[in-house]
């Protein structure tokens, strides 16, 4: 049993960001990560 989670062991919010290749994508992913990273920290 103690490997059932409570409710409130989980987290309020969750994000994933997956990287999907290398070459032209790795500008896009760059981009995309920051602006992510930007919105976290303005509370998003």
């Amino acid at each position: 049993m103690s490997s059932i989670k409570k409710k409130t062991d989980i987290p309020e919010k969750e994000r994933a960001f997956v990287f999907a290749g290398g070459g032209s994508l790795g500008a896009y992913e760059a981009g995309a990560y920051k602006s992510m990273c930007e919105f976290i920290k303005k509370g998003g």
